[in-house]
């Protein structure tokens, strides 16, 4: 099982804010093992997890232990947030986590 909050601040204070309301369908919008091993925590209707490098979503995939909680509505993919196919094709999200994206900006825009 997968250990809820896992002593992070950050994640501890979303969670305050986000109260009782439902998560629904969540984005993880720069995605890491960290922040993804949370969300499989939460209660919701499916995550779709990105990340610009397709090296971290296969180290994710094998090594995490990510791959053996996932439902068929979660999914890991490679994208970037520049290109405007990729963004138009995503649908739409309750909840969106941008943690690690904000941070990550710099590393793969022009």
């Amino acid at each position: 099982t997968i250990q809820r909050n896992m002593g992070d601040i950050l994640f501890k204070t979303i969670e305050k804010f986000h109260g009782t309301k439902a998560w629904g369908k969540i984005l993880d919008a720069g995605t890491g093992v960290h922040s993804i091993k949370w969300i499989q925590g939460l209660t919701n209707s499916g995550w779709t997890a990105i990340t610009a490098d397709t090296g971290m979503r296969n180290q994710m995939m094998k090594e995490s232990g990510v791959a053996a909680q996932m439902r068929p509505q979660d999914s890991v993919i490679v994208g970037n947030w520049m290109d405007e196919a990729f963004c138009e094709g995503l649908g739409t999200f309750d909840t969106i986590l941008a943690d690690y994206l904000i941070g990550a900006v710099d590393g793969f825009s022009p």
